[in-house]
């Protein structure tokens, strides 16, 4: 995934399609990774719907979503939205986000994924995980649900590192010259590098 922080227009989302193309990642109309929004800002938020329509009227960036399957991530960012809005106000723009990008997609027949990225305290968009899902407007899972938030991350790079170990002596036996000598292990957003 190519996640584009602070997401404030479709021309956003195409610069990405060309840094895509000058990188090797997008041949023809057929992409490599996601393209995946992330509104975070009050008013990003108030305008997501719109830019995802906008998007979607364009028959290049329609083929690039035909490449993966009809399906479309966006992010919505909880820490900048409270640090922009405040609590409640965040939150009611998040919903109603969620509510106008649900009808988007639907209009367009584009499959919708949410990606919440919350933070670990309340002030960033955390607090109890099974609260916040169980809050979702309807037909805003329908496409699945992807959440981040810091407690799933620091256990996650606690696994990674017993992972590491386990892989290292798994590999090494004691052997100086192995494939895993001077190797890392890390996560980056929720994934094993």
């Amino acid at each position: 995934n190519y996640v584009i922080s602070k997401c404030q227009s479709v021309s956003d989302l195409l610069e990405v399609g060309i840094l895509l193309k000058e990188a090797g990642l997008l041949r023809g109309d057929a992409l490599a990774v996601n393209i995946v929004p992330l509104f975070e800002t009050i008013d990003d938020l108030d305008r997501s719907a719109a830019i995802m329509r906008g998007a979607f009227a364009l028959p290049r960036y329609r083929r690039w979503l035909e490449g993966r399957h009809g399906w479309q991530e966006v992010m919505l960012g909880y820490s900048d939205s409270n640090k922009d809005g405040g609590y409640l106000t965040a939150n009611w723009a998040l919903y109603r986000a969620e509510l106008a990008l649900v009808d988007a997609f639907r209009e367009h027949g584009v499959r919708l994924r949410l990606f919440h990225g919350r933070g670990g305290t309340v002030g960033r968009g955390g607090g109890p995980s099974f609260e916040a899902i169980l809050a979702q407007p309807a037909g805003s899972v329908t496409g699945g649900l992807r959440i981040t938030d810091e407690v799933a991350l620091d256990c996650a790079q606690e696994a990674a590192g017993q992972l590491r170990f386990e892989i290292e002596a798994a590999f090494s036996q004691g052997l100086p010259n192995t494939p895993m000598a001077n190797a890392t292990v890390r996560v980056v957003s929720g994934n094993f590098l």
